[in-house]
């Protein structure tokens, strides 16, 4: 069993490796799902093999006016968690393609433990 002092390891760690523009809805959605987070860790290699140890990755927590909060977990809507891979390439064809080969080498394998709650696509930039 992970400990609470553990998963806020975890969470910052991730908050520290990835970019985002709400650390606090990003936090609070890594710390309400322990499963994505660990997913989300385990990419950051499969995601540096593909598109390079320096690609930056910005992550986005979506959800609707009735969000679960962890005050109330217990209704709302669940959040999502976007992984933007940024690619400042402009070689549309080549990003997409790196985007299909990293769903094809690993993103497909662990999908069902976090679908619908967890995704990744590239972002031009």
């Amino acid at each position: 069993m992970v400990s609470a002092k553990e998963d806020r390891l975890t969470v910052d760690e991730l908050l520290t490796r990835f970019e985002t523009d709400d650390r606090e809805a990003v936090r609070s959605f890594l710390l309400l799902d322990a499963e994505a987070a660990q997913t989300l860790h385990e990419a950051v290699p499969h995601i540096e093999s593909i598109f390079g140890a320096k690609v930056a990755v910005a992550l986005e927590a979506v959800c609707g006016q009735n969000c679960v909060s962890p005050d109330n977990p217990e209704t709302g809507e669940a959040p999502e968690l976007y992984a933007l891979i940024q690619d400042d390439s402009r070689d549309f064809d080549a990003s997409f393609s790196r985007l299909a080969r990293f769903r094809t080498q690993w993103w497909q394998s662990v999908f069902p433990r976090v679908r619908g709650r967890l995704g990744f696509d590239v972002e031009m930039v």
